[in-house]
């Protein structure tokens, strides 16, 4: 919902947010490829709203909307290339996750869904299991919490 007189965006699922003080705000992609959360996202800071009210996490900015989704397309073409390259879904995530830049850390398992789903989409392939994508959340996850804050528990 656009409030221009406002210059307000409450962008509902199109956006969420992460932040160092807040983290684990970004959207978990269950099915379909990244790039369909990609052209909501970027229609609203072209609003020239000041203010974005997200779907999950601090109100980001469109600054902070920009970032973010940059980061997602990071992802995006992470996946890609790991995918290209011949690593599983589960082993790709966790290269993702290690280096450690992805949106303010918090909730990598959410990055383990997401490149999940994309490999799925690259392949044609049907969503898991919740059973499956769970013991790949677990796996990836393993040591997560401390490659995404530095080794800082």
């Amino acid at each position: 919902m656009h409030l221009p007189a406002q210059r307000t965006v409450f962008s509902g699922d199109a956006v969420s947010s992460s932040t160092r003080r807040q983290p684990g705000g970004h959207p978990v992609r269950r099915a379909g490829p990244l790039s369909k959360v990609a052209g909501p996202r970027a229609r609203v800071p072209a609003t020239g709203a000041e203010v974005i009210v997200p779907g999950h996490g601090p109100v980001p900015g469109p600054a902070g909307v920009r970032e973010h989704t940059g980061c997602l397309a990071y992802v995006r073409e992470s996946a890609h290339v790991l995918h290209t390259a011949g690593s599983p879904a589960a082993e790709a995530a966790r290269r993702v996750i290690d280096e450690g830049r992805h949106p303010a850390p918090g909730l990598p398992e959410r990055l383990v869904v997401a490149i999940g789903s994309e490999h799925r989409y690259l392949d044609g392939s049907e969503l898991p299991g919740s059973l499956r994508m769970t013991a790949d959340v677990a796996a990836a996850s393993h040591g997560a919490d401390a490659a995404c804050t530095g080794g800082r528990a």
